[in-house]
């Protein structure tokens, strides 16, 4: 019952913010000019990456929400190490996040967890800009649109509208809404095995298990933490209230940030929704950075704490 449960609450959500996201990021890119967006987010200049954390840290969304927000942006041509930024840091960090932080953990942690999410965001997003890993985007992203309509949520070629419909704001309105619902029927299976996959884990992975084998007294508990996050699809405004009872079982400070940085930052819905857009290389290497991340981080706070 939790594990179809969950699947019940988490869907509706799920569709409401992928759809509504994405018609945000579309109506951007139907109003202002994609140069805005390349200037902001340009690859080439510090700057362009201290915007894209800002922009995550501003943003209160879960990991598969800022999906459609990474497809406007790669459409755009925005530089990729800035995009990749803002996709490390969205689900990580925003003031929802900071004020259950500091509620319950106080202002020094939580300005530590802020600047540990922000310094290796940037940097993560720098490495893979670095290595050229934007070439393993999938085509169907950057592929241009010459004789059709531009979908300015990624979802594919669309027949181009009349002169007098293009000018019409709320025709153009929309045009962005019905790419909208496109992109989220594209996405919806892929969604739908990464909920199912979730719902289990949450209906069968008692808390007890995961507050004894991360316990601190377990040298493997805080990457066993960070890898059990994946599958868990843990939000950390959902983690964080809940975190004296997890504590209070045993579970280790270190594995604790571990298990939120790990489950926010790479959801399994999220990978399975970022194979569309990114191929295996690409994902790998994201999981793998969100991991090293969470390890890193879990290790920082045991030390600290």
């Amino acid at each position: 019952m939790n594990a179809v449960r969950f699947v019940i609450d988490a869907l509706p959500e799920m569709t409401l913010l992928f759809i509504g996201v994405s018609f945000l990021v579309g109506v951007l890119n139907e109003f202002i000019p994609e140069e805005r967006f390349r200037t902001a987010l340009s690859a080439g200049h510090v700057r362009g990456y201290l915007a894209g954390a800002a922009m995550g840290a501003l943003t209160p969304f879960c990991s598969c929400s800022t999906v459609p927000i990474v497809i406007g942006l790669l459409k755009a041509r925005t530089g990729f190490g800035p995009t990749m930024t803002f996709l490390f840091t969205s689900p990580l960090l925003n003031p929802i996040i900071a004020a259950l932080f500091v509620m319950n953990f106080g202002m020094g942690i939580t300005s530590v967890y802020a600047g540990l999410v922000l310094i290796f965001s940037v940097f993560a997003g720098w490495v893979l800009d670095r290595l050229g890993m934007s070439r393993y985007i999938e085509g169907w992203v950057l592929a241009g649109n010459s004789g059709k309509e531009k979908c300015c949520c990624g979802c594919g070629n669309l027949t181009t509208d009349s002169p007098e419909e293009g000018n019409s704001i709320r025709k153009r309105l929309g045009k962005v809404f019905r790419d909208s619902v496109r992109l989220f029927v594209s996405f919806l299976p892929y969604m739908l095995l990464g909920l199912g996959i979730g719902g289990i884990m949450h209906g069968f992975v008692p808390s007890g298990w995961i507050a004894r084998w991360a316990g601190a007294n377990n040298p493997l508990g805080i990457p066993l933490a960070a890898i059990v996050g994946v599958p868990l699809y843990v939000r950390v405004s959902a983690m964080i209230p809940i975190s004296p009872v997890l504590l209070a079982k045993g579970m280790g400070i270190g594995a604790f940030v571990a298990l939120v940085l790990g489950g926010a930052g790479a959801s399994l819905p999220e990978a399975i929704m970022l194979k569309r857009i990114f191929k295996w290389n690409l994902l790998f290497f994201f999981l793998g950075s969100v991991f090293v991340m969470a390890t890193l981080g879990g290790i920082l706070f045991e030390f600290m704490m």
